[in-house]
């Protein structure tokens, strides 16, 4: 040997020796092969390489010799198991090259000890399990389509007790059935390709709720073999949250847009209503039956207004004392037709139940909502084969009342159960309804201190239970008829509107006992109040083209403000409702009752029973 090339033999922390072709006695040999297999240096250039094997794998090494000598390459490997000088065996891969030694064919052996391999590999392997185990991020693996191992985090996403409960199932089992073609195409993908990026998709939890996870792929080796490792990162919170801020934005959008709808609703319904009141003055007792009807529906698309933009301002209304079984079969009676043709009703009322503390209209919205909702239940089957069951009870205390509205119907599906109450969600078919019936239900009962809950089977039936507080005995009763106050001076009234319509109904609500002037514009009637100082109240629509209310307002002549009855459609802006705030001022649409106390008080006169 060359000096250079002893000193870089001797010099290399890898195990090496150096055997005679022909002999095959060890005649050159390094320090680290010394540390290796215990001898001395001195020790094993006296032996050969059969001495580094076990008896009983000589046959093996002289095959291996053999193969050395017809082998073609200059340098090839190896597997061999050795033996220490303590008679300890371990297995080593041998690189060994040709090489020519003082002019003696000799061949380089190159020596890794494969258990130290090994041992570094298991504790890498080790150290892998330990942190994945540790990781928040859930990770599955999985091979020949089922799960064979889950960390903690994935048992957590899943809500399963224990990884063991996850282990050998079906991997698809666990991913929602829309969502199940993707994955198989996925895992399809990382099997051919080493990895799949992330990519969304829901995992069924154990208890049938949805996780939505961000999830990506790669081919590892894993307890020998390949598999699909799976690292899925849970983005449902997130999700929710953009889900929650996008409801918000769609929920502003309509609030702005009830703010506009509302004034050209409420408007026509305001003379609609007036002259529903004119006609009953007159009627027969059939005919007032049917204008009372008349009168509740468009006193129930006014509420719808107000609902619509509850969902972004709830409203402040007064709770009363309110009787439960009147305002459920006033609602019952106004969905008896849709609801006879699909099922029988059944209704169950405790007797001697408290009153509740709730706004009279607004429950009235909920339980006609539910009820709806009931008879939709139900596919095109005979009715006598279908129910809705309506029942009311009183908690032992007395202190709240439960109604019960169930139906026999097709069911909601438990992925989708706690998603009912929420804005714009409906499973009804497009054009049916855009999911705000619920919403608004949930936002009502919520708002008077009540709850509202769902129980539901597929194939069975859904259930839906409100829980309402009762009211203090001592408070006020609603009384389902109120006289029309009689004001007993001849007043001179003016209103001003842009409806010519809602003019010329008051003034026949209001005559021929007042004189009653209507106008149409803000500027005419600043005009003619300028010059006639004879007017007792005053009507003004908040909302007007050209000069609205608030305007009007500040041009009035001051000994007129203080008789001035602002009439509104909707004060939706926070503008219109710090002005309206403190003044006296009437919601179309308004009562014959609403606007003869409104005129009264504007007058300063007092009121009388007719």
């Amino acid at each position: 040997m060359t000096t250079g090339f002893e000193l870089l033999f001797d010099a290399s922390p890898r195990p090496m020796f150096v055997f005679d072709r022909a002999t095959l006695a060890i005649v050159a040999v390094n320090a680290a092969a010394c540390r290796l297999y215990g001898w001395t240096r001195d020790e094993l250039l006296a032996m050969t390489i059969r001495q580094l094997r076990k008896p009983d794998e000589l046959p093996t090494l002289e095959r291996a010799l053999e193969s050395e000598r017809s082998h073609a390459k200059q340098m090839f490997t190896r597997l061999s198991r050795h033996i220490t000088k303590d008679g300890r065996s371990f297995d080593v891969d041998v690189e060994m090259s040709r090489i020519e030694l003082e002019g003696r064919p000799s061949v380089l052996c190159l020596i890794v000890d494969l258990t130290e391999t090994e041992t570094s590999l298991r504790h890498a392997l080790a150290n892998f399990r330990a942190l994945i185990e540790r990781l928040p991020t859930g990770t599955i693996v999985h091979r020949d389509g089922r799960v064979i191992y889950i960390n903690p985090a994935g048992v957590r996403t899943l809500r399963y007790d224990a990884a063991a409960q996850v282990i050998g199932k079906p991997l698809l089992e666990l991913i929602h059935p829309d969502d199940r073609e993707l994955v198989k195409a996925r895992a399809e993908q990382t099997a051919r390709e080493g990895r799949a990026p992330a990519a969304e998709s829901r995992l069924i939890r154990r208890d049938g709720t949805i996780a939505v996870v961000e999830a990506e792929a790669v081919m590892l080796d894993f307890d020998g073999q390949p598999a699909h490792v799976v690292i899925a990162h849970e983005v449902t919170e997130r999700r929710e949250l953009f889900a929650r801020m996008a409801t918000a934005d769609r929920l502003l959008s309509m609030g702005t847009l009830a703010a506009g709808v509302a004034h050209e609703i409420n408007n026509p319904l305001s003379y609609l209503v007036s002259s529903l009141e004119l006609l009953a003055r007159d009627a027969t007792p059939a005919q007032a039956a049917l204008l009372a009807d008349a009168r509740e529906a468009a006193e129930r698309v006014s509420a719808i207004v107000r609902d619509l933009h509850q969902l972004t301002r709830p409203a402040g209304d007064t709770l009363e004392a309110v009787d439960v079984v009147r305002i459920l079969t006033s609602s019952i009676k106004m969905v008896h037709n849709e609801l006879r043709h699909r099922a029988r009703l059944i209704t169950s009322y405790a007797p001697d139940l408290p009153r509740v503390a709730a706004s009279s209209s607004r429950l009235g919205q909920v339980f006609l909502n539910l009820l709806v909702n009931a008879a939709q239940a139900f596919g095109d089957g005979p009715a006598d084969r279908e129910e809705v069951r309506v029942r009311v009870t009183a908690s032992p205390d007395r202190k709240q009342v439960f109604v019960e509205i169930e139906d026999t119907g097709v069911g909601i599906p438990a992925e989708i159960l706690g998603r009912v109450f929420d804005p714009f969600f409906t499973t009804k078919p497009h054009g049916s309804g855009i999911g705000l019936g619920l919403a608004i239900s949930h936002q009502i009962v919520k708002s008077i201190g009540g709850d509202i809950s769902v129980t539901s089977t597929v194939g069975v039936g859904s259930t839906f239970r409100i829980s309402l507080r009762a009211a203090d005995p001592t408070a006020k009763i609603t009384a389902p008829h109120i006289e029309v106050p009689y004001v007993p001076s001849a007043l001179r009234v003016m209103i001003i509107d842009d409806e010519v319509q809602l003019g010329r109904a008051v003034v026949s609500l209001l005559a021929p006992e007042h004189d009653v002037v209507a106008v149409t514009r803000a500027r005419d009637a600043l005009a003619q109040l300028a010059s006639d100082h004879s007017f007792d109240a005053i009507l003004c629509d908040l909302m007007m083209p050209e000069m609205n209310g608030m305007e009007l307002y500040e041009h009035l002549p001051a000994h007129y403000r203080q008789k001035l009855v602002f009439v509104t459609g909707g004060a939706f802006t926070p503008q219109a409702r710090a002005f309206l705030a403190g003044r006296t001022f009437l919601a179309k649409p308004f009562s014959e009752v609403q606007l003869r106390s409104a005129i009264a008080q504007a007058a300063g006169v007092p009121t009388g029973e007719r």
